[in-house]
């Protein structure tokens, strides 16, 4: 991948620390899955698991022999909580992606709380039964219309804004979705998943996709101030002064 100059990166890691001071933790799903991240599977019709140090999330064609008007998804979510200020990004890689004859097929980066005042902040990549391909996020709904096949994606909370980006392999740079503020005080789950969802009924009559599907994320780094519930030791307590890995190329 390309590299940064020098001067970028100085200036990355000077932005970085006037913002996150956190500890930072990289996730290694052939350790990590099981001890730190609970799979999930509706209708049992996803496989996942680890491939290597990243995540695989799989399914067969199915047609629609289960929840044919309503969305389904599989994957993995952290069963320790960040707190307070945080930044979390991924690679991901779309390795079966094809367009549904109904309803998208749908890549996620989620973060989401518990505590009676749930809230979520949710990044995906998408490609629908009408063929558009774009970026959205749940919370900014104007989408980034895109082609990539992978890249990475990442999901900020500094304060009580939320910013959430995309950067397409081989680009040296993030693209910003925008930002929103609220839910600054919650802590919040990590998510990644792939998802069948149905049409809107206005588009159809609301049929789910039910192709194959594989989804692969890998280097999942997350900076916070703080944690809730037990972390992994790798990759803690980077110096302010180093680009975390978040900026890596």
């Amino acid at each position: 991948m390309k590299t940064f100059i020098a001067g970028v990166i100085g200036l990355l890691a000077v932005a970085w620390c006037g913002s996150l001071r956190g500890e930072v933790v990289s996730i290694d799903f052939g350790s990590d899955l099981g001890t730190y991240f609970q799979t999930v599977s509706d209708c049992g019709l996803f496989a996942v698991t680890s491939c290597g140090s990243g995540l695989d999330i799989s399914k067969a064609a199915d047609g629609r022999t289960a929840q044919r008007d309503q969305a389904i998804g599989g994957g993995a979510y952290s069963l320790f909580k960040m707190v307070g200020d945080f930044s979390v990004t991924v690679d991901y890689a779309l390795l079966d992606f094809p367009k549904p004859d109904a309803g998208s097929n749908e890549a996620h980066l989620s973060m989401w709380g518990t505590t009676p005042d749930w809230c979520e902040m949710d990044l995906g990549r998408w490609l629908c039964f009408y063929g558009d391909n774009f970026f959205k996020d749940y919370s900014i709904s104007t989408p980034a219309y895109a082609s990539d096949t992978a890249g990475r994606m990442r999901v900020q909370r500094v304060g009580s804004t939320w910013t959430s980006s995309f950067c397409p392999a081989g680009e040296t740079s993030f693209t910003t979705m925008g930002t929103i503020t609220g839910c600054n005080t919650e802590p919040m789950c990590v998510q990644l998943n792939a998802v069948e969802d149905r049409e809107t009924p206005l588009l159809g009559a609301g049929l789910r996709s039910d192709t194959s599907l594989d989804v692969r994320y890998d280097n999942l780094v997350i900076q916070a101030d703080g944690f809730e519930g037990s972390i992994p030791s790798r990759g803690r307590d980077r110096p302010c002064g180093r680009p975390p890995a978040q900026i890596r190329t």
